[in-house]
């Protein structure tokens, strides 16, 4: 888990997330034999957001998401992902800018 966590795999379809809570709260020594499937959080359709949606709509699903990050996925390929201070930080350049 150590080599993986915060990496972009792709294996087929974007199906879950792995967050450092979810191995935090696995026992280190079970780490060896723990497939990500097993601790992964699984994603819905709500979970994801397309690269051509709004930034309001990525900001409503930041704030309903577990995790504070939302997958960027097009035609089934993670493509990036938006974290909540991702949103603020632009939300906070926009204000100093005034646009």
């Amino acid at each position: 888990l150590e080599k993986i966590l915060g990496s972009k795999i792709k294996i087929g379809a974007v199906v879950g997330l792995l967050t450092l809570n979810s191995v935090r709260n696995l026992d280190k020594d079970r780490w060896a034999g723990t497939l990500v499937r097993d601790i992964m959080l699984k994603l819905e359709p709500q979970d994801i957001i397309g690269p051509r949606a709004g930034a309001y709509d990525a900001l409503a699903r930041l704030g309903a998401s577990q995790t504070g990050r939302i997958p960027v996925v097009e035609n089934g390929s993670l493509v990036g992902i938006i974290s909540r201070s991702d949103m603020m930080r632009m939300l906070d350049f926009k204000a100093a800018l005034r646009v």
